[in-house]
């Protein structure tokens, strides 16, 4: 879990970024854009 409370998830394969997932425990980041991750 990062520190905005945000979990990410990545394959371990290749290391590719799936998808992050906000656990509700922070009100700074309203979306994350699955193609920049910001």
């Amino acid at each position: 879990m990062g520190k905005l409370g945000i979990l990410d998830a990545v394959d371990a394969a290749p290391g590719e970024y799936l998808f992050s997932m906000d656990m509700g425990l922070q009100n700074v980041v309203d979306a994350i854009d699955p193609k920049t991750r910001l």
